[in-house]
């Protein structure tokens, strides 16, 4: 192997390894209009989100089942901006 062919194969090994080396980044999850739903839907959603680490961001609507967002998520994890809208009501069946 001739010295430029060397040094193509080592840069190429260089660069997988960095690209391999990387962690993904985490996704992030914003609200901006969640008008709410079933209980356990959102509950695992969270559940999912609180377990991956990935941050959740409320910046508009949070009606209803979503608001256990703040129930379920660790306090570091969930940020409401000024935008945030949080609305709760009584329990019903």
């Amino acid at each position: 192997m001739d010295r430029k062919m060397r040094q193509a194969s080592l840069i190429l090994v260089g660069v997988a390894a960095a690209m391999i080396s990387v962690s993904s980044a985490r996704a992030t999850m914003r609200i901006t209009g969640d008008r709410g739903g079933l209980l356990t839907a959102h509950s695992e959603q969270f559940e999912m989100a609180r377990a991956s680490g990935e941050p959740v961001i409320i910046e508009g609507a949070c009606l209803s089942a979503c608001t256990l967002a703040i129930g379920i998520l660790p306090r570091v994890q969930v940020c409401a901006t000024p935008n945030a809208v949080l609305r709760f009501h009584a329990a019903w069946r």
